[in-house]
């Protein structure tokens, strides 16, 4: 079963989008064995890694199977947001594909913080964030969000 679901791959890219509670280190590896060819963590705090939790800071390295990472954080202060992501680029170096925000994610903790899709309602906020990624790092920066 699995080397069909590897044939796939032959005519178009997979890409593993990232899933809260879903894209950990164990699926990612198992998604790139599938054929996936890149994938994205899932959705980190942007607080966790600037206050320095360690479990936090687990959730962005990539496993030994993938050519390298997207990580997908989530807040709504862009100079921490800025600050942590140069932090994620200095610790992963050339792993460090991407760097997308999280602007969809519905649950109430997440938006009454006005993160995620909170930042649907406030698109300034949502373009000075992307703009301080953009300005502060060398790597491309995205953002999800849900319709």
């Amino acid at each position: 079963m699995l080397n069909g679901i590897k044939n796939l791959n032959d005519d178009f890219e997979l890409v593993l989008a990232p899933m809260a509670s879903v894209t950990d280190l164990a699926f990612r590896s198992l998604c790139v064995y599938c054929g996936a060819k890149t994938t994205y963590t899932e959705m980190v705090s942007a607080k966790g890694l600037f206050y320095k939790n360690e479990r936090t800071w687990d959730y962005i390295y990539p496993s030994k199977y993938e050519n390298g990472i997207n990580v997908q954080i989530f807040g709504s202060d862009p100079n921490l947001m800025a600050n942590v992501a140069i932090q994620i680029q200095e610790k992963l170096q050339n792993s460090l594909l991407s760097i997308d925000v999280n602007m969809g994610c519905p649950v109430k903790k997440v938006v009454k913080n006005g993160e995620g899709s909170a930042l649907f309602n406030n698109p300034k906020l949502a373009s000075k964030i992307i703009y301080a990624l953009k300005q502060s790092l060398n790597c491309p920066v995205s953002a999800k969000t849900r319709i």
